[in-house]
């Protein structure tokens, strides 16, 4: 069986809860609550509390010696009844009885191993959602090992632009690598007891081949690739690939894409140098690589066009043909935007492509680094942050490869 070591330092494959003492606030209250939670300013007898709320005694509950009661079983603010009541009780607030429960911790082997859960904040964000299988996700790459341990179950059918063929969902079309690579990091089976965890724990995805066992692919085939993403249900597409050079039919696929309300997000580069294409592109969220210390990753590609930048050094993935191991590089960074993509779909389908591109960048973390900018070309808006964009819209609704350089996609390029 056949393992790798990845480390894509060099390689950016081709196209790559209000206090008041003399009122009840209600602001906080949900629809229709069973319980709520009541502090009066000071200590108050059982039967005081049941007559002004109209309760019997059984339902009324101290629980902390901060005057702090809970009323069971009361609907006392669903009906607007808080709002009529007396206002110069001695009440500082009420709220409702609010749910808790355990973070979603999972129990994959590795999960220890994956430092850039804790960076980004995704266990906290796991609780707010772990993803729809209503959502697909296509990754353009090199193929996908859908026979993986990690990934069965979770690779859908596609195609194959290398040799224009169907890609049977759960077959192993990866005949190079990388693309299973940036698979695991959105999609390995999650909470199995077994492997790594992903970012998305529910998304299909799905392949589309266009890069080759040397890892070089055409604008042709790219394009293709684009199309049948879209045209096949896809709402995130994944380029972790470059080229050097512009191309106006790849740039009107891109545009084309996102006006069908597709989201596609492009990794920035890997030669220290100036963004490559497609992260170029306008309708591309552009993401750049940093590493556990939030500083950039010495190779990643900056600009006037990078959006944000999420973990790239020493990232723990899938390997094609079985088995786990580290990746370095923007194509790994990449699908943590997809996948975040995802699970903000996953809770919210009525987003545009736009406005999620707006909450990723509007809650990244502003780095160190960053001094006190809102954005700068080496990190864009900041690190990306699992937690703070699925919470912002919860609250408002809500083997070894070394490689010098990497293949350059050119246009009308043989394979």
């Amino acid at each position: 069986m056949k393992k790798y070591l990845i480390i894509l330092t060099s390689f950016f494959i081709a196209f790559f809860l209000l206090p008041n003492n003399q009122s009840i606030a209600t602001e906080n209250i949900i629809s229709n609550p069973s319980d709520i939670i009541v502090r009066y300013q000071s200590e108050q007898s059982i039967e005081k509390i049941a007559d002004d709320f109209s309760v019997a005694k059984s339902q009324v509950k101290k629980i902390h010696d901060l005057n702090i009661y809970q009323i069971e079983d009361s609907n006392i603010c669903s009906n607007d009844q808080c709002k009529r009541l007396d206002r110069n009780l001695p009440i500082e607030y009420i709220e409702s009885n609010l749910q808790t429960k355990a973070l979603m911790t999972p129990n994959d082997t590795y999960i220890g191993s994956q430092w850039s859960f804790g960076k980004i904040s995704a266990i906290s964000a796991w609780d707010i959602g772990t993803g729809s299988n209503s959502v697909k996700i296509a990754i353009l790459d090199t193929g996908i090992d859908g026979t993986h341990e990690d990934l069965l179950g979770r690779i859908i059918a596609g195609h194959n632009y290398i040799n224009d063929t169907a890609i049977a969902a759960n077959s192993d079309s990866d005949d190079q690598g990388h693309g299973t690579s940036i698979a695991g990091v959105v999609a390995a089976n999650t909470n199995n007891s077994l492997g790594i965890a992903a970012l998305d724990w529910n998304a299909q995805i799905m392949p589309v081949k266009v890069l080759n066992s040397s890892g070089s692919g055409t604008i042709a085939q790219l394009v293709n690739g684009i199309n049948y993403a879209v045209n096949n249900g896809a709402k995130i597409i994944n380029l972790s690939l470059g080229s050097t050079g512009h191309s106006e039919a790849l740039e009107q696929a891109i545009n084309d894409a996102h006006t069908r309300g597709v989201l596609v997000i492009a990794s920035t580069g890997n030669e220290n140098t100036e963004i490559g294409y497609p992260a170029r592109y306008s309708h591309v969220l552009a993401v750049g690589a940093s590493n556990s210390n939030d500083d950039r990753w010495e190779n990643s590609n900056y600009g006037s066009e990078i959006d944000i930048v999420a973990p790239g050094v020493q990232i723990l993935t899938t390997v094609d043909e079985g088995g786990y191991s580290y990746a370095t590089g923007t194509s790994i960074s990449a699908p943590f935007a997809s996948a975040l993509a995802g699970l903000i779909w996953a809770k919210n389908p009525g987003l545009t492509n736009n406005e999620i591109i707006t909450l990723i960048r509007d809650h990244a973390d502003k780095v160190s680094s960053m001094g006190d900018a809102n954005w700068n070309q080496y990190y864009g808006y900041g690190r990306i942050n699992y937690y703070q964009t699925l919470n912002s819209y919860n609250d408002y609704n809500c083997a070894w490869y070394n490689q010098s350089a990497y293949p350059t996609l050119i246009r009308g390029q043989a394979n």
